[in-house]
Order: structure tokens, then sequence, then C-alpha cells
């Protein structure tokens, strides 16, 4: 920056400009088609489930607290826009994004890319859906604890 500051106004500088492509492949952008792999369409809806067994278990249990209660009701206020949220961003890029095509009826292989590389199917599902299945199981565990120990 000091360099162009202190540089007269009478030097002239052209900046170096690209050439021209050759051939018409160049020109044309690159667009890569991303494919819809069908996984949070599987594990949404259990996903979804886990969750609201867990919340109708912590309204059950805390049905005398009204301070609990409103702790609940700002949970599950968080947990909708949780899964409204994507589910919307999923249908704008849907509607206006050409790369995302939806999922092809028959799959050549049954692996999918994911972060962590390539796994099968099952394998991808379980690992979206473990940690909800574990949080209703555990709301489930303490509601039992919960009601067996309060006189």
């Amino acid at each position: 920056m000091l360099e162009t500051l202190e540089r007269p106004r009478s030097e002239v500088r052209v900046a170096p400009s690209k050439p021209a492509p050759s051939n018409a492949q160049e020109i044309q952008p690159r667009t890569e088609v991303e494919e819809d792999d069908g996984l949070l369409r599987t594990a949404g809806p259990i996903m979804m489930v886990c969750y609201g067994i867990a919340f109708f278990t912590a309204v059950l249990t805390f049905m005398s607290s009204g301070e609990a209660l409103i702790a609940v009701a700002i949970s599950i206020g968080f947990a909708v826009m949780f899964f409204t949220v994507p589910l919307l961003m999923m249908r704008v890029r849907a509607r206006h994004d050409m790369r995302w095509q939806p999922a092809k009826k028959h799959r050549p292989s049954d692996e999918v890319d994911t972060y962590t590389g390539f796994m099968d199917r099952t394998s991808a599902v379980t690992h979206m859906v473990i940690v909800p299945v574990a949080v209703a199981f555990a709301f489930v565990g303490f509601a039992v604890i919960w009601t067996m120990v309060r006189p």
C-alpha cells in the first residue's frame, strides 16, 4: 500500500491479464451434481420420534413443577427450530440449486459419502440416530428414577 502512495501519478501500471481460453470447454463452468442420498429422509423421522418421546416424558415427569415445565417448553421450541430450519433450507436448495438432484431409484451401491469417508447406509443412519435414541432412553430412565424417589 505504501508503494502505491509514493508512486507518481504519471507512471502507468498495467495489470497482467489472463489469456483468453483456447477452446470452448474452458469457457463453460464445471458443474458437479450433488445427489440426495436419502439419509436424512430415513433418519429424520427416527430422530423426531426420539426427541418427541424425550420431551413427552419430561412433561409427564415435571407436571407438578411450573418452573420445570417452562424449561421443557423452551426446549421443545428449540427442538422445533432445530428440525424446521434445515427442512426449509433443503426445500429452498432443491428449488434453486440446479446441482441438487433427487436420489435415483436404483442405486449402484449401498455406500454413501460421509464426512468421515465412505460407509454403508445402515452404518450412516446408525451414526445419525444413536444420540437421539440414547437421549430418549436417558429421559425415560431419569423419569423412572425421579418418580420412584419422589415422596
